[in-house]
């Protein structure tokens, strides 16, 4: 391997940087508050699942986009790509868990298709799920906790569109009686990700008729028409959910939407995406459904409903939004020992800092000239740099220098630490 391959990384993988991966903490932060809030246990699912398990139900182009590959033992098995399965495997293996079950995850997860904007073949995701509610109040819970998890973030500009997997069904068979009807789902969820002319050929392939008329009802009918399409196409439970969280709930951004398919072959009941009006280019931000099908190949039997985000095309909205994130960070301490032989000294007395106080300590760890650690304090933007010579080793005083300020102070550990307690309101 040449030493260029060696110091690469594969395509759309890609390294997180501390500065950038102190976003992903912050938005986790944020997540756990909601999830502590409408009582959701975040847990972490298997990151490797037999094949099987993985692709099952879930269509062939996610089964194309798994990382799989065999083991030692033969055995053939596959990066998880979503966090839904494994949620729904784990809650299906625990039938004495007490319903209904509310779950949620925040990790990583890999998919082997072509890099694009917001999304690598690696990406966090978070995710929320009820398992063993009802299908209608399951859905409201879901989508008014998204609606307050993206408000909570900081988020304007955006609409939750919602629908229904049986309405588009009925939509499908009526226009295309003979079509294969889980293809020409998957073909009409890429409208607006591909030309309109290769969604026709898919559905053509697919066996699908009267294709023009159907892609005009699902994606230009005004909405003013949609509650007639409900009516006509058997929409009674996508309307119920439609007037709780509007109506009831008072969540303002909800919108009939009968063009919300998913591509995933799992969902079978209400679906609903939330898209960016800000960055349409981002793709949608969130979305999810009523996947209780799923649930049953596993061998369970209960309504299940949950939801997902791609972290980082979330990050991307409030960027396109230019909300600012506020990083608000203890104040950073550097600790400087004039003398080699203070290190040790230094190092304890950085540790009794980190006792007082919720500083950001910096202990030495080489011994280098006054003028090197002032200019590797000004590198890393210190806050604080605390000298050490003999004489505060005796003392038991330090020297505290306020970088911004530029002014410094003799005084007790104690006395530093109140400082530095008070520096960070």
């Amino acid at each position: 391997m040449s030493k260029k391959n060696r110091l690469g990384l594969p395509r759309g993988i890609r390294d997180i940087s501390p500065d950038k991966y102190e976003l992903y903490l912050w938005l986790l932060d944020r997540f756990r508050e909601i999830c502590n809030k409408y009582n959701y246990k975040v847990m972490e699912p298997a990151t490797l699942e037999f094949f099987e398990t993985l692709s099952l139900k879930s269509g062939p182009d996610i089964a194309n986009e798994i990382y799989e590959f065999k083991d030692k033992a033969d055995r053939h098995l596959g990066l998880r790509f979503d966090l839904t399965v494994g949620l729904t495997r784990y809650v299906t293996s625990h039938p004495e868990l007490p319903k209904p079950i509310r779950l949620a995850a925040y990790s990583v997860q890999w998919r082997y298709d072509e890099p694009q904007f917001g999304r690598y073949r690696s990406f966090y995701a978070w995710d929320v799920e009820i398992y063993g509610g009802n299908e209608i109040y399951s859905s409201a819970e879901v989508i008014l906790l998204v609606d307050n998890l993206l408000k909570s973030i900081g988020l304007k500009h955006y609409e939750i569109r919602i629908s229904d997997r049986r309405l588009v069904e009925n939509v499908i068979k009526y226009f295309s009686p003979n079509g294969d009807v889980p293809a020409i789902m998957r073909a009409l969820d890429k409208w607006g990700k591909i030309d309109k002319s290769e969604i026709v050929s898919l559905i053509n392939k697919a066996g699908g008729d009267n294709i023009d008329d159907m892609l005009s009802l699902l994606f230009e009918s005004k909405e003013s028409d949609f509650l007639s399409i409900i009516n006509k196409f058997g929409g009674k439970i996508l309307e119920k959910v439609y007037v709780i969280l509007k109506d009831d709930l008072s969540v303002d951004k909800i919108r009939l939407d009968p063009s919300i398919v998913r591509g995933l072959d799992y969902y079978d009941g209400i679906v609903f995406e939330v898209k960016s009006k800000k960055g349409a280019e981002i793709g949608s931000i969130v979305g999810g459904g009523s996947f209780s099908k799923l649930v049953s190949l596993f061998g369970g039997d209960m309504d299940a409903f949950g939801a997902a985000g791609g972290v980082e095309r979330l990050l991307l909205a409030l960027e396109k939004e230019g909300v600012k994130i506020d990083l608000k960070k203890p104040p950073l301490v550097l600790v400087i020992p004039l003398e080699e032989e203070l290190i040790p000294y230094s190092i304890k007395l950085s540790e009794k800092l980190r006792d007082l106080s919720n500083a950001r300590i910096e202990s030495p760890v080489l011994y280098r000239s006054l003028k090197k650690y002032l200019q590797y304090a000004n590198k890393i933007t210190a806050d604080y740099v605390i000298f050490i010579g003999k004489a505060e080793a005796s003392t038991g005083k330090i020297k505290l220098r306020d970088m911004n300020k530029r002014m410094e102070y003799t005084v007790s550990i104690e006395e530093a630490a109140e400082i530095l307690s008070k520096a960070e309101n």
